[in-house]
């Protein structure tokens, strides 16, 4: 299986095993790209605008972290990020703006 249909693959059993009953959805979800190199243009479309629209339509917030500019810039261009998402450099700092979320909740 080459490195697209690994990502398609992987991507569709995310979607399918996401539970958006309320009470056990959390607002916030921390995307965690350290270790992702580089992306396509499909995959960035076919998975994680995908990903990102359900976990808008469940009024999750998308908090990106460890993102590489050339791939911000990526999905910034393919609407993956918007103007109200969350981008931060380092995870702990991520998890870190989570748990403040929480808290002042």
């Amino acid at each position: 299986m080459d490195n697209a249909s690994y990502v398609k693959y992987t991507c569709i059993r995310v979607h399918s095993s996401i539970d958006l009953s309320p009470p056990l959805f959390h607002s916030s979800q921390v995307l965690d790209f350290t270790a992702v190199l580089g992306i396509d243009a499909t995959a960035t479309r076919s998975c994680f605008l995908m990903l990102v629209q359900l976990m808008r339509s469940a009024r999750v917030t998308v908090v990106f972290a460890n993102m590489r500019a050339h791939l911000e810039a990526l999905f910034r261009a393919h609407r993956v990020i918007g103007v109200n998402d969350i981008v931060i450099p380092l995870l702990d700092d991520a998890l870190e703006w989570c748990e403040e979320q929480v808290l002042s909740k």
